[in-house]
């Protein structure tokens, strides 16, 4: 009598067979899964979604890394002229201009005006370039290269040969800036001189006429 109450109260006056009761009680379940199973569906779905576009966003950064690289060797190349303020943002630029600061102090306001490198005896010699990604909009790039600073006393067609060579590596931090990959951060590393060897050699031939 209590479960043809509990029908009545559920389904209606008139009681339901127990068959009855058993298969709506089912088909309720079976509806309640399936909901949960779409809706379960449709998160993972839009999780894929989310995925998808975080890959895509990292494939794209990658495909910079080629221009970056270029951008770095033009860095340096600028770097060695003196001409390197419009890559410069945050640390860099902050030090850059109190760099310029200290100078303009020391020679007087019209360093900035007159101060130009000359660099007509100076080569530059990219050996090796190398840009990683370390985040969407941050980059690292590390260039091995070589400088040359050639004397006036250099006559290679008489047999004087006066050149000094250095070799370095600069590391790069790149950050966006409006769109643009700028420099944060820089530092460059003397590997090798050979006016270090030079001398070494020299010392080497003291040591041995003792």
């Amino acid at each position: 009598m209590r479960i043809t109450l509990i029908q009545s109260l559920i389904w209606g006056e008139k009681p339901l067979s127990k068959k009855q009761f058993f298969w709506n009680i089912f088909s309720f379940v079976a509806i309640l899964a399936l909901v949960v199973y779409v809706l379960q569906v449709r998160s993972d779905i839009e999780k894929i979604k989310g995925e998808s576009a975080e890959w895509e966003g990292i494939a794209k950064s990658e495909q910079e890394v080629p221009d970056l690289n270029k951008r770095a060797e033009s860095f340096l190349d600028d770097l060695t002229h003196g001409e390197s303020k419009k890559y410069l943002t945050g640390l860099a630029l902050d030090n850059y201009n109190a760099a310029l600061k200290e100078e303009e102090e020391e020679h007087g306001e019209e360093f900035h005006n007159h101060n130009h490198i000359d660099t007509s005896e100076q080569d530059l010699e990219i050996i090796q370039t190398s840009t990683e990604k370390t985040d969407l909009e941050e980059a690292k790039s590390t260039i091995l290269y070589k400088l040359e600073y050639t004397s006036p006393f250099d006559v290679e067609d008489a047999g004087l040969v006066d050149k000094r060579i250095l070799t370095l590596s600069i590391n790069i931090k790149w950050v966006k800036d409006d769109d643009e990959y700028k420099v944060e951060r820089y530092e460059v590393t003397l590997l090798e001189d050979n006016l270090d060897q030079y001398l070494a050699s020299l010392n080497g031939k003291d040591s041995e006429n003792e």
